[in-house]
């Protein structure tokens, strides 16, 4: 074989060695371990080499110069890499900072939106609320309120007006709570009360002299400071239309409800027998109402004076309250007459609760001061619709049934059939 052939397959066999060699080396070592085995092994293949070997310095010589080349790239670029790759290696690090800052932003942003909106739903539905005058209207959306906002923590809201003695009104929603006279709330000063297996959060304010107080019965939350600053946050931007409301309420119980004996007014009563009239037209039901008087009520006020003869008045409307109940309306009609209005009562009911007013007061001793007082009362009725068929036409009657009861010796009950 031609000398040169066999120079040609060595150089080309011992390049493909030292690349392999130093392919296989590089991934694991450094470049001057790789540089000494390259070396070796070099040396190697010249000893094992059978012949020719004058002619192995040129291969050896190009194979040296290939290592060389590799070793000065790869030294190159480890020093480029030394160099940059610390710069190369902080700004990835600030990429993914600021990818992460920019996601933060993204979320806040968004967490900021949802806020907004929230608020702005929030400031819309309390300027809706703003808008009542009814206080039991009030108090239910709020409710509505606070239950869309947190499904399934409020249970309970009530508006509580006290004075130093008594609880004197209750508004409340959605149900009438045992509790609230159980509280003793004019000793409450803390804004939560832990009662039972449930919180009460208790919103204070004070209204022309009365002390007001606002129960929100919820479930007990593991974090409840947001839960209670949305309920303040609501209160606080209704105070002003909760005192209105209150006012409002008040003026609309002075139009309606007399001074002296907290019955309704004449005005007032004779809109509800309106009211009835069109009802008993509608769903073919009866009505009746009672005429009374107290007889000789001129003489209690010449022998006893005006002011027994007030609290007469008064006494004889809280008897009236106790028998009626929840049976009718009762008013002040003037003076000493009164007139009671009896929804879905034919005329025998009607007779039977009058004769009980009638008897109860001859029985009765009142006790006014010093004195003790007996005296009795007249009472006329009529019924819808066979003494009349308009309320005017009720009135009338049930005024000439009185007139009759007087005439027949007072101390009677009188209608035109019983």
């Amino acid at each position: 074989m031609p000398k040169e052939i066999i120079f040609n397959i060595l150089v080309l066999f011992s390049y493909v060695v030292i690349e392999c060699l130093f392919s296989f080396l590089y991934s694991k070592y450094k470049y001057e371990i790789i540089f000494a085995i390259s070396l070796l092994s070099l040396f190697v293949l010249y000893l094992i080499t059978p012949a020719y070997k004058e002619f192995f310095i040129i291969p050896f010589i190009i194979i040296l110069l290939v290592i060389s080349y590799n070793l000065n790239e790869d030294y190159k670029k480890q020093k480029i890499e030394s160099s940059f790759l610390p710069k190369i290696e902080e700004l990835k690090k600030r990429l993914e900072e600021d990818s992460k800052r920019r996601q933060e932003i993204f979320s806040q942003w968004e967490d900021l939106e949802r806020d907004m909106s929230k608020t702005f739903n929030m400031f819309y539905m309390v300027e809706e609320i703003n808008k009542n005058l009814s206080i039991e209207k009030i108090i239910k959306e709020v409710y509505d309120l606070i239950k869309n906002t947190y499904p399934n923590t409020i249970k309970y809201i009530g508006l509580i007006k006290s004075s130093k003695k008594e609880t004197t009104s209750i508004i409340e929603y959605p149900e009438h709570k045992e509790y609230v006279n159980k509280l003793q709330l004019n000793n409450i000063t803390k804004d939560i009360v832990i009662f039972g297996d449930f919180n009460i959060y208790v919103f204070n304010f004070s209204f022309n002299g009365d002390e007001l107080k606002i129960l929100i019965e919820y479930e007990p939350l593991k974090n409840d400071i947001e839960f209670l600053e949305f309920v303040d946050f609501i209160f606080s931007k209704i105070r002003l239309t909760l005192r209105r409301s209150i006012l409002f309420k008040e003026i609309e119980e002075l139009s309606r409800i007399d001074g002296l004996t907290s019955l309704y007014l004449r005005r007032y009563i004779i809109k509800k027998l309106q009211e009835e009239t069109i009802r008993a037209y509608r769903y073919n039901t009866v009505y009746s109402v009672l005429m009374i008087d107290i007889d000789f009520f001129k003489k209690i006020n010449d022998t006893y004076g005006h002011l027994i003869g007030d609290k007469v008045l008064v006494e004889l409307s809280k008897l009236f309250q106790e028998t009626i109940k929840g049976k009718g309306l009762i008013s002040r009609w003037g003076g000493e007459e009164f007139l009671i209005l009896l929804p879905y009562t034919d005329k025998k009911t009607a007779h039977k609760i009058a004769e009980e007013l009638r008897k109860k007061v001859e029985d009765n001793k009142f006790y006014l001061d010093s004195f003790v007082i007996n005296f009795t009362i007249s009472i006329g009725i009529s019924t819808f619709p066979e003494d009349g068929i308009d309320f005017n036409q009720i009135i009338t009657v049930a005024d000439s049934m009185l007139y009759e009861a007087k005439k027949l010796g007072r101390n009677k009950v009188v209608s035109s059939v019983v």
